[in-house]
C-alpha cells in the first residue's frame, strides 16, 4: 500500500534542490523512475483486473500463482528474520493455518463464517503485536486468495471488483489526505508516515466508492460493505505486512512489481478486505 508523505515532497521545486539549485542529472534520475512504476502499476492492475474478469479457469490458476509468489516472499522473510534455511517449525505453523483459513473460507455453515471473522480479526492483532507474528498471516494470505475465489462464484465476477476497486480507493483516499492534512502518526512504530487523518480519508473515500460501485451493479448493501472493510481494516493489513519487513529489516518483501515492491506489498490489504468481507457478507445475508 502506499504510504503517505513517503514520495511526493512539499512543492515540486524541493524535488530537485540539490544545495538551493535544481539539477538535470537529478530530472534524469526521478522521472524515469516515476515513469516505470506508472507503466508496471498500470499493466499491473490490467492483468489482475483481466485474470478477474476471465472465464474459469483463468481465475483459479492466477491466484494460485499469487499464493504460490506470496508464500515465497514469506519464506523469505522468515529466512531474513531466522537466518536458518527453511525455518521449519514457522513454515510448518503457517503451513497448518494456510490451510485453516482455506478450509474456512469454503465452509458456509455458520461456525465457518464466524470463525473466519474473528481469526482474521486474531491473526490481524497477533500478526501486529506478537513476539511470534509470521505463522499467523499464512492465515490472512490463504484465506485471502480463496475468499476471492469464492466472492467471485458466489457474487459474480464484476462484483469482485467492488471490493477491488474500494481497497485501491482507501489507498489513494489515505495517501492524499495524509499529504494535505495527517499531523498525527498512524503507527508511529511500524509505518511512521501513516497518519489518523490519512486513515479517516482512505474511510471517506473507500465507502464513497463503494456506495458508487454497488448503486451501479444493483447491490448496494455489499457496495456499502466492502467500502467499510476496506477503508476500516485493509490499513491494518498493511501495518502486520510492514511488520513483518520491519523483523526482516527488508523494505520491499519482493521484486514482484519493479517500483511497487512485492506480492504481499501489493497484496496486503486485498487478503484481510475479502477475507473479512466475506465473512461478514454470508453472516448478514447480502
Amino acid at each position: 500500500m502506499i504510504s503517505e508523505k513517503e514520495q511526493v515532497p512539499s512543492s515540486p521545486s524541493d524535488r530537485f534542490l540539490h544545495n538551493g539549485e535544481k539539477t538535470s542529472a537529478d530530472e534524469r534520475k526521478v522521472y524515469p523512475d516515476l515513469q516505470s512504476r506508472s507503466l508496471w502499476g498500470a499493466g499491473g492492475a490490467i492483468i489482475f483486473l483481466g485474470a478477474i474478469l476471465a472465464p474459469a479457469p483463468f481465475p483459479l490458476i492466477f491466484f494460485c500463482f499469487l499464493t504460490f509468489l506470496a508464500f515465497v516472499e514469506f519464506s523469505s522473510l522468515i529466512y531474513a528474520f531466522s537466518r536458518h534455511s527453511f525455518a521449519i517449525r514457522p513454515l510448518g505453523a503457517a503451513l497448518l493455518a494456510g490451510m485453516g483459513g482455506g478450509v474456512l473460507a469454503l465452509w458456509e455453515h455458520q461456525i465457518g463464517t464466524v470463525s473466519m471473522i474473528l481469526l482474521t480479526g486474531i491473526t490481524l492483532w497477533l500478526t501486529i503485536r506478537s513476539e511470534h507474528p509470521f505463522p499467523g498471516y499464512v492465515f490472512l494470505i490463504v484465506s485471502g486468495f480463496v475468499s476471492a475465489l469464492v466472492l467471485r462464484h458466489s457474487y459474480g465476477r464484476f462484483e469482485l471488483l467492488i471490493p477491488v476497486f474500494c481497497t485501491w480507493a482507501a489507498d489513494i483516499g489515505a495517501y492524499f489526505f495524509g499529504i494535505r492534512w495527517g499531523t498525527r502518526p498512524f503507527s508511529p512504530a511500524l509505518s511512521p508516515k501513516k497518519t489518523w487523518e490519512g486513515y479517516w480519508g482512505g474511510v471517506v473515500i473507500a465507502l464513497g466508492a463503494g456506495l458508487i460501485l454497488g448503486l451501479s451493479r444493483g447491490r448496494l448493501l455489499f457496495g456499502i460493505l466492502s467500502g467499510a472493510v476496506a477503508g476500516l481494516a485493509g490499513p491494518f493489513g498493511d501495518i502486520a505486512e510492514s511488520r513483518l519487513k520491519r523483523l526482516s529489516g527488508r523494505k520491499d518483501s519482493g521484486l514482484f512489481l519493479p517500483g511497487h515492491g512485492g506480492c504481499l506489498d501489493r497484496f496486503d490489504a486485498f487478503f484481510v478486505n475479502t477475507a473479512l468481507l466475506l465473512g461478514l457478507a454470508r453472516l448478514i445475508g447480502i
